[in-house]
């Protein structure tokens, strides 16, 4: 988990230098943040028991502002929360997400929902892609091979971010 240390929140400028494009999974009790970098930032509550589930929620996003804070300009790129069956796991995955969002906006931070399938279709080259297909490339791409399967999935949308981002930001030839 982040040092707890208090700081100013200033939203981003326009005018400062080129952002990092980081990619974010997200769970209903953590996160998993890569930066274009490779640099990784995760917070999880699992296994923590909160009388109040919302403090949790809100410590995610505590320390989620701070590793923004922390990293400067940034563009995120974020896998959208699926929905599941279970109602109650659903609700969870949003609220989480939905949180993390919020917390990114309130600081003035360009934020990019991607849907799940879209993203390994686009990286992995199958919509389906399993957790075992996903480390497998992202090894092959640079990532490395102690990490967790939501750094492996932080990692691969990451990469889709670069891409879309550079696309949007290129000069036009016309």
């Amino acid at each position: 988990m982040p040092s707890r240390k208090k700081t100013k929140t200033k939203p981003q400028s326009k005018s400062q230098s080129k952002p990092k494009v980081c990619g974010l999974d997200t769970a209903s009790s953590r996160w998993h943040l890569v930066t274009e970098e490779v640099e990784l930032y995760s917070s999880s509550l699992t296994g923590v028991k909160w009388k109040n589930p919302d403090v949790r929620r809100w410590r995610l996003c505590v320390d989620f502002e701070e590793v923004l804070l922390k990293l400067g300009p940034v563009v995120i790129y974020a896998e959208e929360p699926l929905s599941l069956q279970n109602g109650k796991t659903t609700r969870l995955l949003t609220l989480s997400a939905g949180a993390l969002w919020a917390t990114a906006v309130r600081l003035g931070i360009e934020w990019h929902w991607i849907d799940v399938a879209h993203w390994k279709k686009e990286v992995v080259g199958k919509g389906s892609a399993t957790k075992e297909m996903i480390a497998e490339w992202a090894i092959e791409n640079g990532a490395e091979t102690e990490w967790e399967q939501d750094f492996y999935d932080a990692f691969a949308i990451m990469n889709l971010g670069m891409r879309k981002y550079e696309a949007a930001t290129a000069p036009d030839d016309n």
